[in-house]
């Protein structure tokens, strides 16, 4: 092939020697800092059902990074049935090659992928800017909508979480305070956890092998009366599951208000389906804004209704 005819860019599967790269296209892409240890146990999704997908595009004359399409494979259940499916997640295209078609060629290569490896199908969560592809020109069809629902803090507590988001010496000390806060209820991670909200729909399986995928220092199981509830401390107090909505009385959300209080948290913050009807106790949220639950099937037939909360998207 003459030089001018070459192909600007390179595609192949994403292996661990593209790590580097990756961190590099996450940098400067969406300003986040990753470690090769970190990128490592996000793609290693082997024990959930199968091993991650995701195809880069390199840029033949710089050799850099220039864009990565990948889902991540795991199990979701409902009763008896099982089946392995893959959540879409970290598309990225570095900002000087954009508009080039990466992103549509790269998904395809995936999705390909995906049903030879039996995946039965793709879902995500489309922002605003990437909801047009998906739909115009990856075939995704639109079922759902995942809520957000805001408890807020009626008397404020100095806003350490502000802080730690933008000053990292903050954040060590944030978590420190909260782990001390959180320790008398802290309990052992369970074998499985799962609500027994919605039994009509598909959850994820979220086994030992999916809790220990998940788990981070940001991280915690907290009992109070005999609710458990998953806790991820970012810049809000986020409940990801619970195991029972029905037991979540008044009396638990008053204890998880003074538990955000006293970490430094102004916002609990909760996740469920928009179709699902909001447990009693969670009238008095305010809706915050929803993501877009939307699905790519390979054959034509109707994807099934899945149920997701907070602990189930990729950014737990």
């Amino acid at each position: 092939m003459a030089a001018a005819e070459k192909e600007e860019y390179f595609f192949c599967r994403v292996e661990p020697e593209h790590y580097p790269a990756l961190i590099t296209l996450y940098a400067e892409t969406f300003g986040s800092r990753l470690s090769i240890e970190s990128l490592g146990k996000r793609y290693d999704t082997s024990a959930l059902g199968a091993p991650h997908i995701g195809f880069i595009a390199i840029h033949q004359e710089s050799g850099a990074a220039a864009a990565y399409y990948g889902v991540f494979p795991h199990q979701i259940t409902r009763g008896e049935e099982v089946m392995i499916v893959a959540q879409s997640g970290d598309t990225m295209t570095h900002p000087a090659h954009r508009k080039k078609g990466l992103f549509i060629r790269l998904a395809k290569m995936t999705y390909a992928a995906c049903e030879a490896a039996g995946i039965r199908y793709v879902y995500g969560f489309p922002n605003e800017n990437s909801l047009p592809g998906f739909l115009k020109h990856l075939d995704w069809k639109q079922t759902d909508e995942v809520v957000r629902y805001d408890l807020k803090l009626r008397f404020k507590t100095f806003p350490l979480s502000r802080l730690a988001a933008r000053y990292p010496p903050f954040r060590k000390l944030q978590l420190w305070l909260a782990r001390r806060v959180l320790q008398p209820l802290r309990v052992n991670r369970p074998e499985e956890f799962t609500s027994p909200l919605a039994p009509g729909y598909f959850r994820v399986y979220r086994d030992r092998h999916y809790l220990d995928y998940k788990s981070s220092p940001e991280t915690f199981f907290i009992q109070t009366d005999n609710v458990i509830c998953w806790i991820r401390l970012t810049d809000v107090f986020w409940v990801g599951e619970v195991s029972d909505y029905s037991a979540l009385s008044p009396a638990v959300l008053r204890r998880l208000k003074r538990l955000a209080f006293l970490s430094g948290f102004n916002t609990i913050v909760f996740h469920l389906n928009k179709s699902v009807p909001l447990p009693v106790t969670l009238a008095g949220t305010k809706k915050a804004g929803s993501d877009l639950l939307c699905f790519y099937l390979p054959h034509p037939k109707q994807p099934v209704p899945l149920l997701l909360t907070g602990a189930d998207f990729d950014t737990w």
